[in-house]
């Protein structure tokens, strides 16, 4: 991450070493926590392993390439073999196409999963965030008007109406959640 004061999301796949020597691979999104003025308070990182398509994909990438070089030394081989091995080395290759885009389209399929994955538990963590500090809120409030009814004896609708005004705000911000 460039800048950690920059109030942006940070999304990148990251290359981790784990104790005993093994490499893995972890989606990984930070985003910043606000507070009122927009200063940075904290930072929540959200994180999702992605080793298996990672590696997947460098094997696909170790594959094109074996296949490239076998192509070549195909061609050459082609232009020397019966005009019967030429038919069956193009039906071969394009089996080995198709299989190729196949493997290619699962693993964007992975990749996208991955990322979905991600989002719901980023706003899981949002979530959870906000229902705490709403439960704290609407305690408060139960506890200050009944501190006010046993004080003023039931009077002050101006109060009766701030009350039920913020009762209000606070369920409805719950339903959001």
């Amino acid at each position: 991450m460039a800048n950690h004061t920059s109030k942006k999301t940070y999304k990148s796949t990251v290359k981790n070493l784990a104790k005993d020597g093994s490499t893995f691979y972890v989606n990984t999104t930070v985003f910043p926590i606000l507070d009122e003025n927009g200063d940075i308070e904290e930072f929540i990182a959200i994180r999702y392993d992605v080793t298996e398509s990672v590696r997947l994909s460098e094997a696909l990438i170790a594959k094109d390439e074996e296949l490239e070089e076998l192509n070549t030394t195909l061609e050459e081989r082609v232009k020397e073999q019966t005009k019967a091995l030429t038919i069956l080395n193009q039906t071969l290759e394009e089996r080995v196409r198709e299989e190729v885009e196949k493997n290619r389209e699962k693993d964007r399929i992975l990749f996208q999963q991955s990322r979905l994955a991600s989002m719901g538990e980023m706003i899981a963590n949002i979530a959870h965030q906000w229902r705490q500090p709403l439960s704290e809120l609407n305690i408060t409030l139960y506890k200050m008007n009944k501190l006010y009814r046993l004080q003023n004896e039931g009077k002050g609708i101006e109060f009766e109406d701030s009350y039920a005004h913020a009762k209000k705000i606070v369920s409805k911000m719950s339903e959001t959640i």
